[in-house]
């Protein structure tokens, strides 16, 4: 429940439907070759793409009451695979696709098309494609027949990539191993594994000492055909509840306390900055605290990065964040956002090298904000605004549908009992 500063009125929120969870259960389902039920759908922009990803490739769906019935069915003869603005798309389906089609061409759409997503794909030369010699879509696949094996990837740039590798090396014949150097988001990398074995497929993660993962995958698995029901979403809820500690008292239902979501990272920093909070099941409430400054390493899980940015905005003194180094290619570069849309209203923050020093000011002017098209820039900058009691305008702020359609609903009712 959310209460205003007086205790007068009473909300209740529930957390949004994970996206990243979808993806992979839709995945999961397609890869069943069978009937599949998932229960609390999300209806973002990415979720969408994903669903008309799954279609193409031989997955019939249909919608009742908040609930998915997937259904295998023959895939289409398009070769055109469009991945909307979701670099997760297009990573994820780059190997599921070879699955079904032995050529086809991935695509997308927006800042999705100026962002480096392909630059490991190199990796499916090494299994016999043929495929363009390039980094950006749209970007073509030929003789698309993947082959088991031991590969070795690079993994500092993102997860995604192999986390489609591990979902379709598993239902190959022989099994395969994945070494990936300089591992990062490795949250993702176990939320897929813990996906896989709901759906009845193994495999073993090894981490080792030496900055890479040994991914072991056994081949000829089969993904059940089964009921599945999709997580709250970490990511979208992080908002809230630094809302909820910066200036009120919120209860936020639907939660998982044991999801491998890198976001739920959200807690330890709530640990390390005085946020005072409890957990009760599926719920976590969140009281108006004291910010101290803090200094936290958010390296694999950089989509909360903007919003740790916010909260640290009302520290007592300078907060450093580690991570700068994976937000240049995302929907904005988003460490450098942050630093120059804050910068209107007195807040300092410098960025060196991998690192963000924000240091908080006494004095905050208020602005009208731009969020660069990115919706996880305008969804921070709606807490800071409601945070500083302003009534901004942020420009493009319906950019949030990409991932939390209803923020602004919320937000509105959020923001009706706060003021």
């Amino acid at each position: 429940m959310i209460f205003d500063k007086t205790n007068k009125g009473i909300t209740l929120l529930n957390a949004p439907s994970s996206k990243s969870y979808e993806q992979r259960l839709l995945v999961a389902a397609l890869l069943s070759r069978g009937e599949c039920v998932l229960n609390n759908p999300g209806n973002s922009d990415d979720v969408i793409a994903v669903r008309e990803i799954v279609k193409q490739l031989g997955l019939e769906i249909t919608e009742t009451n908040n609930t998915l019935i997937l259904k295998s069915t023959t895939a289409s003869n398009s070769e055109v695979i469009n991945c909307g603005e979701s670099a997760m798309n297009a990573r994820l389906f780059a190997p599921i696709s070879c699955l079904f089609k032995n050529r086809f061409t991935l695509t997308g759409s927006g800042s999705l098309l100026s962002r480096p997503v392909a630059a490991d794909f190199y990796i499916f030369k090494q299994m016999g494609c043929i495929i363009d010699d390039k980094k950006y879509l749209p970007f073509n696949f030929e003789k698309s027949q993947l082959k088991s094996g031991t590969y070795n990837i690079d993994g500092s740039k993102s997860s995604q990539l192999i986390s489609g590798l591990m979902m379709t090396l598993s239902v190959m014949s022989g099994d395969s191993e994945l070494i990936v150097h300089n591992p990062v988001s490795v949250g993702y990398i176990y939320l897929t594994q813990q996906i896989m074995d709901d759906a009845g497929v193994k495999c073993n993660i090894i981490a080792d000492e030496s900055d890479y993962l040994t991914i072991n995958i056994f081949g000829n698995q089969s993904y059940k055909p089964d009921t599945y029901t999709i997580e709250g979403d970490w990511s979208g809820a992080a908002n809230f509840l630094v809302a909820a500690a910066i200036f009120g008292n919120l209860e936020m239902r639907g939660l998982s306390m044991n999801s491998k979501q890198a976001d739920k990272n959200i807690l330890k920093i709530f640990d390390v900055s005085n946020v005072k909070y409890q957990i009760e099941k599926n719920t976590i409430i969140v009281r108006k605290s004291k910010i101290v400054a803090f200094d936290f390493d958010a390296t694999n899980c950089p989509d909360i990065i903007p919003i740790a940015i916010v909260l640290a905005c009302f520290a007592d003194k300078t907060s450093v964040i580690t991570g700068a180094n994976r937000l240049k290619h995302k929907e904005s570069s988003r460490a450098e956002v942050m630093k120059e849309e804050l910068k209107k209203t007195g807040i300092s923050i410098e960025i060196s090298d991998d690192k963000i020093f924000v240091n908080p000011t006494a004095v905050i002017k208020q602005t009208d904000f731009n969020s660069h098209n990115d919706h996880r820039i305008a969804m921070a900058l709606s807490v800071f605004s409601i945070a500083i009691n302003s009534d901004c305008i942020i420009e493009n702020n319906e950019c949030v549908a990409k991932s939390y359609p209803d923020f602004h609903k919320d937000f509105q009712r959020f923001s009706c009992i706060c003021k």
